[in-house]
């Protein structure tokens, strides 16, 4: 904002004139205000063109511009009773608010200011056309449904400060390629990266996640998943990894947290062929299902001897299974129809089977709940 003082003669108590000229999103205004009919000040800004704040967020913007800059900070001011933004610094932006750039097809870039620290509900909520936007060193949230729909969105750079990824903030990002999860993340929310059907390689779940919440990364392509040694991870929700048919091996890292496996984990993962839990896990079950349609799953490394339970149907249509690789195969179990083993239980020793849990696993047993005795 600039400001020029000059001394004039005016019977008028107050005139302004207005002058305009766009700059991308930019424009130029000076206001000429003459006071008192004596002295004159002319003061001239830039009007942040498009946009509307709030505080300190970005709450929407309605412009034409295909290649989007937000800037940094802004400042305002009323004239004949309309507040403009402004280039200024009076207030700095720090996130981009909910709904702030819903279902605008137009834009196809966005470039975020180092100031943004989140990213709000729905703040770019089916940009069908958005190519690309950075993501500044700072950002630590990005919220539910952000960029839930982004389908032309082929790449991300996930800063390292990230802790939070909401609920659907990547759902049907269905031209995203690549993932690479920064080293402070906490949250996956549900269906994070769900259906993201372009999304391919190597998956690795860094040491700090805590909690990965239902349908989190279903339907994707990615070909491998590895959990970090020494993993925190301790809340792992249904379906995570869902028909994912090209995922073909599973590493869930030596001495990790996780003690409950969500029914459905790797269901209809065609391709499955290996599976390793790990050295000193604290796995307490194989919940329901989880391996069903597995067709092609052939080895199964390091089932700990913290195993209690293993659920219905944990391994169907497990034709192609040719190792189970149990830490302690000196285990007796009881086995029932029903999951509460109320009725008509059935128990079955080592010596019956010696060990070879395929053969546990027939027909027979695979429709029966399984507690360790």
């Amino acid at each position: 904002m600039s400001l020029k003082l000059k001394l004039s003669i005016c019977f008028i108590t107050i005139s302004l004139i207005f002058s305009l000229m766009v700059i991308g999103v930019w424009a130029s205004r000076n206001v000429e205000i003459n006071i008192g009919g004596s002295v004159s000040y002319e003061v001239e800004y830039n009007v942040i063109e498009g946009f509307t704040f709030s505080n300190t967020a970005v709450a929407s913007y309605s412009g034409s511009e295909t290649n989007v800059v937000i800037p940094s900070s802004y400042s305002t001011v009323v004239v004949d009773g309309e507040t403009l933004y402004i280039e200024g610094d009076d207030y700095t932006v720090r996130s981009v608010g909910s709904r702030a750039f819903y279902q605008n097809t137009t834009i196809t870039a966005v470039t975020l200011p180092s100031t943004i620290t989140s990213i709000g509900s729905s703040a770019f909520y089916e940009c069908s056309n958005l190519q690309s936007i950075n993501f500044p060193s700072n950002l630590t949230t990005i919220g539910s449904s952000a960029f839930n729909g982004c389908s032309s969105l082929q790449e991300i750079n996930l800063p390292s400060r990230l802790t939070s990824i909401g609920t659907g903030a990547f759902y049907e990002c269905s031209s995203l390629q690549s993932l690479t999860l920064p080293s402070r993340l906490t949250t996956i929310g549900q269906s994070a990266f769900g259906w993201c059907s372009s999304l391919s390689g190597n998956l690795t779940i860094p040491s700090s996640v805590t909690s990965i919440a239902l349908w989190a990364f279903t339907a994707t392509n990615i070909s491998s998943v590895t959990f970090a040694n020494n993993s925190n991870l301790t809340d792992m929700g249904m379906a995570i990894f869902m028909a994912c048919t090209n995922l073909t091996s599973v590493d869930f890292g030596d001495s990790n947290s996780i003690t409950e496996l969500g029914a459905n984990t790797f269901q209809d993962c065609t391709r499955l062929q290996t599976v390793d839990f790990g050295l000193n896990s604290k796995i307490t079950g194989i919940p329901s299902c989880m391996f069903c349609r597995c067709t092609r799953l052939r080895q199964v490394y390091n089932i700990p001897d913290t195993i209690e339970t293993i659920g219905l149907n944990s391994f169907q249509d497990r034709s192609s299974l040719t190792l189970l690789d149990f830490e302690n195969p000196s285990i007796s179990w009881e086995v029932c129809d029903e999951e509460d083993f109320s009725t008509d239980i059935i128990t079955i020793t080592a010596s019956e089977f010696s060990g070879n849990y395929i053969t546990l696993l027939s027909d027979t047993y695979r429709l029966y709940y399984w507690r360790r005795v």
